[in-house]
């Protein structure tokens, strides 16, 4: 399901963070999401929660409600800026890493091709549930070549839609409109003999 800040609530969105940016005004900041929560309640959607923030900063568009409005909009924070090894474990993310060598030696060479897909419960194992995911990369090597400059991408798999409830009564055979030979048969008249 794709990010929505019209639709998602502050009790919904799982990331600490969101980061709010109104072009217009050339403003952007990170904004916490627990003091939000406290301060406009869970059910508030992101969007009007950052119009209300822009509000009390002095947009006068954001306090009109019937004008134009503000230009603020809501951006989601990428996973590995908030989240720890837990969140990680826990919803079933993977992780792979990257090489990105420029130098061996003194001399120019070429990154290692392949990415490796790190093993989380290892990762977990070395560093703890508490490690937060944007430390990861200063204490990781490449296993091919040793080198300190790796990147790690994270794979957050979407969540499974609800199945549509299944309904007891029978349901009717779809029938097809004829086709060709088929077709003709019917409107024809054609007999077989």
């Amino acid at each position: 399901m794709a990010f929505d800040p019209r639709v998602e609530t502050l009790g919904s969105y799982k990331p600490t963070e969101f980061r709010l940016e109104c072009f217009r005004c050339r403003r952007s900041a990170p904004v916490e999401r627990y003091p939000m929560i406290q301060r406009f309640g869970a059910k508030t959607t992101l969007l009007e929660c950052a119009r209300q923030i822009a509000a009390s900063k002095g947009c006068n568009l954001a306090a009109i409600h019937d004008g134009p409005g503000c230009s603020v909009q809501v951006f989601e924070t990428p996973v590995w800026t908030w989240a720890r090894l837990e969140d990680a474990k826990r919803e079933g993310w993977s992780a792979n890493l990257t090489c990105h060598r420029r130098f061996a030696g003194l001399k120019a060479a070429k990154s290692c091709p392949e990415s490796v897909r790190l093993h989380i419960l290892s990762l977990v194992a070395a560093f703890g549930d508490d490690f937060h995911l944007h430390r990861l990369p200063p204490k990781l090597k490449c296993p091919s070549c040793g080198t300190a400059s790796v990147e790690i991408e994270w794979v957050v798999p979407e969540p499974p839609n609800s199945p549509a409830p299944l309904q007891d009564a029978p349901q009717e055979p779809i029938r097809l409109k004829p086709r060709g030979a088929a077709l003709a048969r019917t409107k024809l008249g054609v007999v077989k003999e």
